[in-house]
């Protein structure tokens, strides 16, 4: 590898096993791979927490807090980042 570090678009089925508990959060927070994704996405994902928080038996407000401090950029963030950045990626 080249030292950049890979970038993923990510959907809210892998964020959602995150917030349940399931081994994708070893990959989500292992600091080797940028993740984005839609706002439409982090929308998605927060209607489901009152379920997951049920599933879980985790508290809503935590696991809100918990994906609000998710390393994910937005889609929309990416790309103004790109856009101001004197290097642009290949």
């Amino acid at each position: 590898m080249n030292g950049r570090k890979q970038t993923i678009a990510v959907d809210a089925n892998p964020l959602i096993a995150v917030l349940r508990g399931g081994n994708a959060r070893t990959v989500l927070f292992s600091g080797q791979i940028v993740f984005m994704t839609s706002e439409h996405t982090t929308w998605e994902v927060k209607k489901y927490i009152p379920e997951i928080a049920a599933a879980t038996g985790k508290p809503e407000n935590e696991l809100f807090y918990a994906f609000d401090h998710f390393s994910i950029f937005k889609t929309s963030d990416m790309l103004a980042m790109l856009a101001h950045s004197p290097v642009l990626m290949r």
